[in-house]
């Protein structure tokens, strides 16, 4: 039986409006794993990065690392 990760997580915008299209860059089981990968790859590369929940079908995170602005959570809104 196949094991689907509840979350995945991007680099860029959710919409690709401002910095092209968005680029997957791993799976999470839980959002707090998802974000605390985040927390490191922005260590090296900052810039925005987003978290999608696979069950809910939505974007649950947003965070701009190279503005120092912090996780925006529910979709940025």
């Amino acid at each position: 039986m196949a094991r689907f990760s509840a979350y995945d997580v991007f680099s860029g915008s959710p919409d690709g409006s401002q910095c092209g299209e968005p680029v997957w860059l791993e799976a999470a089981d839980d959002l707090k794993t998802a974000e605390e990968r985040i927390k490191q790859l922005s260590l090296t590369r900052p810039g925005k990065y987003f978290i999608y929940s696979c069950r809910a079908h939505a974007v649950v995170t947003q965070v701009d690392t190279s503005t120092n602005r912090g996780f925006l959570g529910n979709g940025g809104n």
